[in-house]
């Protein structure tokens, strides 16, 4: 039985051998065939990978504020008092960085703050960046860049002007937020045909957000300092006029450093540059893999051919 299970094993084995050696003379055979595409195909992607417009991605370094840090915990300790004032106590730390990037992402945001001063054409319309011109090359079959219009044409669900929603999307995959958990430490990127225009849209966001949060405080804070005098006009008790001079003095306290401090939430580490180098695309890597499967898929067409070859003669 033994010597039956080895006869039975090297019989296989020469079976595989020669199923091998035949699949190698089969591509032999056909040499000319798969050189011919995998030279195609390389050829075509090196093409390919050399008409697509370079992207380049400027980034920033931030840190959370110290005075949301320091004015966060030193509210918070008047929580008390502030309930029964009927005072709502402004954010953590964590709490406004994390409002701060909601509001970054959001569609309000950008239609409102982003999109006025870095326009649709800039982002929907660019397909390159003439370096020497320092300019953007726009896509002339959607924006003349001369009578600065939009000239696409009207198709259903898009008008030849585009929406704040349609270009909305676009901004959605341009910019990118990532937070270091455990650390206060928020990066800011974006991408963009041109280095100076993603350098642009990382400090407009910055700009915007900080100047954003920071007037909605210093409202919020002018009305609450409003509705405590208010209220200390209204109450005899001498317990809750002291907790209401208490928020009084908070309040101007944290107004007062609202007013002093341009980088309410975020305070920039390491500012946003106009990058040489570019992100994308890899052109190496394109003609690698196209190389690959350009070997890969002329070689199946081979045995596909052999196939049919062999069947006919059948």
């Amino acid at each position: 039985m033994y010597e039956s299970n080895k006869k039975q094993l090297i019989e296989r084995t020469n079976d595989d051998e020669i199923n091998l050696i035949e699949l190698f003379n089969i591509l032999w055979s056909n040499k000319i065939l798969i050189i011919t595409v995998t030279f195609c195909i390389s050829i075509a992607s090196i093409y390919y990978s050399l008409i697509l417009p370079n992207v380049y991605k400027s980034e920033a370094l931030l840190k959370i504020s110290d005075f949301n840090e320091s004015g966060g915990q030193s509210l918070g300790q008047l929580g008390g008092l502030a309930s029964i004032a009927g005072i709502t106590i402004p954010s953590s730390q964590n709490d406004k960085s994390q409002e701060a990037i909601k509001r970054i992402q959001s569609f309000a945001f950008y239609s409102n703050h982003i999109s006025p001063e870095f326009p649709p054409h800039y982002i929907m319309a660019s397909a390159g960046w003439d370096n020497e011109k320092n300019r953007i090359i726009y896509n002339e079959n959607d924006y003349n860049s001369i009578s600065k219009k939009w000239v696409r044409p009207n198709k259903p669900n898009r008008k030849t002007t585009p929406s704040s929603q349609e270009s909305f999307k676009f901004y959605q995959e341009m910019i990118n937020l990532s937070q270091d958990e455990g650390t206060s430490f928020i990066k800011v990127s974006a991408k963009h045909h041109s280095p100076y225009m993603a350098q642009e849209l990382v400090e407009l966001v910055i700009k915007k957000i900080n100047k954003t949060m920071r007037d909605n405080d210093k409202n919020t804070s002018e009305k609450s300092l409003d509705f405590l005098n208010n209220q200390l006009n209204k109450n005899n008790t001498e317990e809750l006029k002291q907790a209401i001079i208490s928020l009084q003095e908070n309040q101007m306290k944290n107004l007062m450093f609202i007013e002093a401090n341009q980088d309410y939430v975020f305070q920039v580490i390491d500012p946003a540059i106009a990058p040489e180098i570019k992100l994308e695309p890899k052109r190496s890597t394109i003609v690698i893999l196209a190389t690959i499967f350009g070997l890969i898929a002329s070689s199946i067409l081979a045995l596909i051919f052999n196939y049919i070859k062999n069947k006919e003669k059948i």
